[in-house]
């Protein structure tokens, strides 16, 4: 049985007061599998971040680390 599903997430942060540095830890994607098979994942961040870093944990999840000066 093939099912595909199509999932939007959105976070939106708001500081009081101002930050200057942002630095965010997202597990937002998901893991490929045996039971499942990802074929396209993406995440945007607006403003744009500085630097971007994806890795993969030990239990197969994909961590994304983004960094963003305000």
């Amino acid at each position: 049985m093939t099912m595909l599903l199509e999932i939007t997430h959105d976070t939106h942060y708001s500081y009081d007061p101002s930050v200057e540095i942002a630095q965010h830890f997202a597990h937002l994607k998901p893991a490929s599998m045996a039971s499942q098979q990802v074929l396209q994942s993406a995440i945007e961040v607006s403003p744009k971040p500085a630097w971007t870093e994806e890795n993969v944990d030990n239990f197969g999840n994909v961590c994304t680390f983004f960094f963003a000066p305000e």
